[in-house]
């Protein structure tokens, strides 16, 4: 059996070590910063706990046991409070997160409080111990906080892992909540269950589950960049805008992420969107990636508008979108990322369906607030014909001006709410 000395002291000394090599892969991030806090926490109880099982005498290793018990707590906490950062799970108010550590100053109280007698301790050869009386509040107490902790700990990284639409992601949170609950029955049989089922007293590796646990997420660190890199701008919209249906496409419009609202709006499993190019579900796309051509072409900022979205694979309904192009540090465009929402109002196509193609590129262009003199340069024709197709336009819409044009369109939901650089009026069954 390894001494309990030898094994604080290697656990000290390593959570020092890979306390600062996650730090410094990237020191402004706060999930970084607790890590560091949990490191230092562990690493301290670890050497406190070096002295305190070398103590030659009962008064001295009671001090020792004792300081070690707070860090034990502080731990403990921190634990908890770096399970919540880094799922997303921290309540509004940051502030409020760190009530953790209340439970955690009640349970130091309680041990204090409880462990004042030479009863409380025993000798095996010449190391002391904590003689654990499982039904003793100074025992109940901290041992309830300690479960509950690491359950809720565990239990954030499954939700995390469920509710994650990014199949890394979800195998990166799944693997940590896994190994929350595998040191937690590992402890548990360790210092409660083998001690009262053969009355021997837990002198087993408590601190070097625990630095498993560190060890772990150093890994994740190395191997899968878990924690390091900066958040991308798709992944910060992926989680920022609830309320949207969020499409990260690659450069050949095929999905590489969604988030949860998008899997639902088109009630398809998140797993069974990535690899499927954006045209599957959008019917009228051939249209929609002629202008995400001349977007990438032209350095066109973003575009809008309302198009037919297949739900359920076969029923058709309405989404707003807007698309934007990502950049890489270089400016060479990587992707795009669609954001929308359903309209739940129908249009009334009857009106439009007698527009060419030539007087649906004229309501674009007005749209943009183009000059007449600027739209027949944009679309390579002359000022009397602009004139002529908005005559035709103004005359089968029923309106006199481009105000009125602009609200009939707007009210029957053919223009998107996005502010877009172009919007587009995205019509199926035009003639040419």
């Amino acid at each position: 059996m390894i001494p309990m000395a030898v094994t604080a002291a290697v656990t000290s000394f390593f959570s020092f070590v890979l306390g600062y090599l996650v730090y410094r892969q990237n020191p402004g991030k706060k999930e970084n910063t607790l890590f560091l806090l949990m490191s230092l926490f562990l690493g301290t109880w670890g050497a406190v706990a070096v002295f305190a099982y070398s103590a030659p005498d009962l008064p001295r290793f009671i001090v020792l046991y004792r300081a070690g018990f707070i860090f034990q707590m502080l731990y403990l906490g921190t634990f908890l409070f770096f399970a919540m950062i880094i799922t997303g799970y921290t309540p509004r108010r940051s502030r409020r997160a760190y009530l953790v550590y209340v439970p955690c100053v009640a349970a130091i109280v309680f041990f204090f409080a409880g462990t004042g007698t030479h009863d409380d301790y025993f000798q095996i050869g010449q190391m002391w111990c904590f003689s654990r009386r499982y039904f003793s509040t100074a025992l109940l107490c901290p041992a309830a906080v300690w479960i509950t902790y690491y359950a809720a700990a565990g239990l954030l990284y499954f939700r995390r892992a469920v509710r994650s639409t990014i199949v890394a992601e979800r195998r990166l949170f799944t693997i940590l909540g896994g190994l929350v609950v595998a040191i937690l029955v590992a402890t548990l049989l360790e210092g409660i269950v083998f001690p009262a089922a053969f009355d021997t007293p837990s002198v087993g590796p408590d601190l070097l589950f625990k630095f498993a646990w560190l060890l772990c997420v150093g890994l994740l660190v190395d191997r899968h960049h878990f924690m390091t890199s900066p958040e991308k701008l798709e992944d910060i919209a992926l989680t920022e805008f609830p309320e949207y249906a969020i499409f990260v496409l690659d450069e050949g419009c095929t999905i590489r992420k969604t988030n949860r609202e998008a899997s639902i709006l088109l009630s398809i499993d998140p797993e069974k969107l990535q690899g499927t190019h954006i045209g599957a579900i959008i019917p009228s796309g051939e249209r929609l990636f002629g202008e995400i051509e001349k977007l990438r072409a032209n350095g066109t900022a973003s575009l809008a508008g309302i198009v037919d979205i297949k739900h359920n694979g076969t029923s058709r309904m309405l989404m707003d979108l807007k698309i934007s192009p990502l950049h890489d540090r270089s400016r060479s465009i990587t992707g795009f990322i669609i954001i929308g929402r359903p309209v739940q109002e129908k249009r009334h196509l009857e009106m439009i369906f007698n527009l060419t193609g030539r007087e649906i590129e004229i309501i674009e262009e007005i749209l943009r607030g183009q000059t007449n003199g600027k739209m027949a340069k944009s679309l390579g024709i002359s000022e009397r014909t602009v004139k002529s197709h908005l005559t035709h336009i103004f005359g089968k819409l029923g309106v006199q001006n481009r105000i009125q044009l602009y609200a009939l369109l707007k009210k029957n939901h053919f223009i998107s709410e996005h502010v877009a650089e172009k919007n587009l009026l995205i019509l199926q069954n035009v003639r040419n």
